[in-house]
Formats: C-alpha cells, sequence, structure tokens
C-alpha cells in the first residue's frame, strides 16, 4: 500500500471514529450506514417490492430475489453466494435498476480488473449509460479505455477550447523565441498573452473535468480510487461494491461514505483480504465489512444465490 492511499484511508477512519461529531461527519451520506454496521441500528427495508423489468432476461430466481433485496434497501443490502453463482450479473443489473429509477451509484472492487469487469458487462448491457472509469490509463484493459475520465475528457467541449489555448501558446512561443531581443514592448506583450492563455488553458481543462464526473450516471472506481480528490463534494445515491469479501473494511469506507444506501456482494466463506500484521489481524483487521454485516444482520440484509 502506497504511503497516499495509507493517508487516505486513515482519514475515512477518522471520520467513523466519532460519527455526527463534526459537521463534516455529519453531512456525510453513508453516516447512517456506519451506524448500522456499528451502532446497532438494524438495515431498513420498503415493505412493498419497487416495480422493476429486469434488463438482463436470464437472470434466474435467485438473482431477481437479490436485486428486488437491493432495490427495497433504505441502508444497505447484501448479496451472498458461493462462485459461479453469478453475484456480478446481479451487482450489473442492480445498478442498471437504479440508473433507471433515477439514482446515481458509484460501483468499486478492491482491484483493477474487478472494476474493469463491471465496467465492460455494465457498457455491454445500456451501451448509452453514462459511465465513467476513473483510474490511470497505464492500469486499465485496453477495452475499457474509451469509458475512462482522460477518454471522455477529450470528448467535451471545454476540453476543445483547452486545446484551441494550447495551439495559440504554441504559435506565440514560436513567435516569442523568432522575435529580436531589444524589442522588449512586444516580448512583454506575448508573455502577457501567454499568462492569459495559460491561465484560460488550465481553467477549460478543469471545468472540462468536472463537467465529465459531474454528468456521470455510473462512476467506477476502485476503492482506494474512490479517496481520489477529483470526488471530493460528489454525492452518489447508491454505493456497490463488488467481491466485497476480499476488501479490507477501512478500504470500503472510502465508497460506501460517498452514498445514502449500499449495495455489497461477495463470498466471506472464501478467502479474505491478505494482512501481512498479525497485530493488525488480531485487532480485527482480518474481518471483512461483508462477513461483519452478514453474521450480525443477514437473515434480514442478505440474498443467497443458489444456482451455478
Amino acid at each position: 500500500m502506497c504511503w497516499v492511499t495509507y493517508k487516505r484511508l486513515r482519514s475515512t477512519l477518522q471520520l467513523l471514529a466519532a460519527p455526527g461529531a463534526s459537521e463534516q461527519q455529519r453531512q456525510l451520506p453513508g453516516r447512517r450506514l456506519a451506524e448500522v454496521a456499528y451502532g446497532g441500528k438494524e438495515p431498513r427495508f420498503a415493505a412493498a417490492e419497487p416495480p422493476w423489468k429486469a434488463v438482463n432476461a436470464r437472470l434466474d430466481a435467485s438473482q431477481r430475489r437479490a436485486v428486488s433485496l437491493a432495490l427495497r434497501a433504505h441502508d444497505v443490502a447484501l448479496i451472498h453466494g458461493p462462485p459461479g453463482t453469478g453475484k456480478t450479473t446481479a451487482v450489473v443489473e442492480v445498478i442498471l435498476q437504479e440508473v433507471a429509477r433515477g439514482s446515481r451509484v458509484i460501483a468499486s472492487a478492491a482491484s483493477n480488473i474487478a472494476v474493469d469487469n463491471l465496467v465492460e458487462r455494465l457498457v455491454a448491457a445500456a451501451p448509452k449509460l453514462k459511465l465513467l472509469r476513473l483510474g490511470h490509463p497505464a492500469r486499465l484493459l485496453p477495452q475499457v479505455l474509451d469509458s475512462s475520465l482522460e477518454a471522455q475528457v477529450l470528448k467535451s467541449d471545454n476540453s476543445s477550447l483547452a486545446k484551441d489555448c494550447r495551439k495559440e501558446i504554441k504559435a506565440l512561443n514560436t513567435q516569442l523565441v523568432k522575435l529580436e531581443g531589444w524589442k522588449r514592448a512586444e516580448r512583454r506583450q506575448i508573455r502577457g498573452e501567454l499568462k492569459q492563455l495559460y491561465k484560460e488553458e488550465r481553467t477549460r481543462q478543469d471545468k472540462a473535468v468536472k463537467e465529465v464526473i459531474g454528468g456521470a450516471q455510473v462512476i467506477c472506481c476502485t476503492l482506494s480510487g474512490a479517496l481520489h480528490p477529483q470526488l471530493y463534494g460528489q454525492v452518489f445515491d447508491v454505493a456497490v461494491i463488488d467481491e466485497a469479501a476480499q476488501a479490507l473494511e477501512a478500504a470500503c469506507w472510502s465508497a460506501l461514505l460517498l452514498a445514502g444506501r449500499a449495495v455489497l456482494a461477495g463470498d466471506h466463506l472464501q478467502l479474505p483480504p491478505t494482512v501481512l500484521s498479525d497485530e493488525a489481524a488480531k485487532g480485527g483487521l482480518g474481518v471483512t465489512l461483508f462477513e461483519r454485516l452478514q453474521h450480525a444482520h443477514g437473515a434480514g440484509a442478505s440474498e443467497m444465490l443458489t444456482v451455478q
């Protein structure tokens, strides 16, 4: 784990340490989920199932029950299943159903491969979905690069204007190099124009990034990526974590605190995430949030997938 990620995870845990103690903590969308996880409150569900029509007509009965549970959840729903039961398939359906009813979703997993898998499936199921994949392009699979922030920003109007600014900057720099040294007044004028153009280019580029992020219906990123400054101030209706039983509890909260509701999918009976420190494992870091919630509320808050 790099130092930056460590500091971000530490700050997330500090927000959880005394929920509601500060104004920032009171404004966290996911504060209710923290009360369910640590405060002894029970997960809440709507009494009636909301109407929905499956995007994937091949869902089996247990997957449909899992999607229904997730759509009824006011706080958190768990999708549990052994390998090969289609947990990610159910997760994709949940995301599409949430978007269909106007929700904004942050979808995460511990690894880039798992996130890219989600992106591929979502794009295949809903090509017109406004989906954004956050993450360094070098770490993404080639087939999801069109959904990356960099690719989306290049398509925006503000990015085109920023590109025009860069062309003008290049032309003025060329002119400045060719200008005789004794023409000081002209050189000062060009430098002044360059200063303004550099400022305009940065402003346009920043606007393009904010425009793309703000306009996304679904943002997909790793759990550590959810802590990136580009997501500061972004609020989501639902946080979805795939392979949640393979993620550190601290990492899960980086995404969960950004949303008012949560859906976690995983299998706590498989191998948990690797914890190198024996002291940390004894202190509870070896127990995932999925396992904790499953043991505390599994009977009423979880749906098990049964068809392999």
